[in-house]
């Protein structure tokens, strides 16, 4: 498996996929400071579905907000879920 980063957040993957994103997840939305990403920018950093990605934010497995009637996850919760949320 391969390691990425995406700004301060590493990952590992082999989806290149996610590697094409790359661009667009920089340019994600800033709110009060923080850094939040939509459930579909974030899909090819974690290498889910975007079906599986809400059932993890119902889950709780992963924190998100809903802003707009979209999901949005902070920098720091995907961080935490990347450390931590496969062992949840």
């Amino acid at each position: 498996m391969i390691k990425y980063t995406l700004g301060d957040i590493p990952f590992k993957g082999n989806n290149l996929k996610g590697l094409e994103r790359m661009n667009d997840i920089e340019k994600s939305e800033k709110f009060d400071g923080m850094k939040l990403y939509t459930l579909t920018e974030i899909e090819p950093i974690i290498g889910v579905s975007h079906r599986s990605l809400l059932t993890y934010v119902k889950q709780g497995k992963i924190k998100a907000v809903k802003i707009g009637g979209m999901w949005r996850v902070k920098e720091k919760d995907l961080q935490d879920f990347l450390n931590n949320g496969n062992n949840q």
